[in-house]
């Protein structure tokens, strides 16, 4: 950035016109009107120290809230990091607990088909007792 001052003298007044330039554009309301020459010199080298000072201090600025940023995101995709990971690991646990289950059901599942397969040839059997004993004694009594 290129900061500058100039000082003209008007013939008509007789007053020196301090104008202050930042990158070529002229700063109008920083103009200062004297009639001493010193006063002049002494403001304009004043008017580029403080211009500067400025500057620095929005570059700087710039400068921090572009770090600022770049650590917000950092700190945005940590954070969105952690919550996958958070995320996996709970996944990884109802994993976990759902073979579990499963396991359980399938366990569960062996034991009721056992019983019905039990149930039904302990039914089969009682039908074919009962079946007989009928035949039985429906054949009593025909005799």
């Amino acid at each position: 950035m290129k900061i500058t001052a100039n000082i003209n003298r008007d013939k008509e007044t007789r007053e020196y016109k301090v104008r202050l330039f930042i990158d070529g554009k002229h700063q109008a309301a920083a103009d200062y009107h004297t009639d001493d020459l010193d006063d002049a010199r002494d403001t304009a080298k004043a008017m580029v120290a403080q211009a500067e000072t400025r500057s620095a201090k929005a570059a700087k600025a710039a400068a921090e809230a572009k770090v600022s940023r770049g650590n917000k995101d950092m700190q945005r995709k940590a954070r969105i990091k952690d919550g996958i990971q958070t995320l996996l690991r709970k996944l990884e646990t109802h994993s976990l607990v759902l073979t579990q289950w499963e396991q359980t059901l399938d366990a569960g599942c062996e034991k009721v088909h056992l019983r019905l397969f039990l149930a039904k040839k302990v039914s089969s059997a009682k039908r074919k007792k009962y079946a007989t004993q009928v035949g039985i004694n429906t054949l009593l009594k025909r005799l």
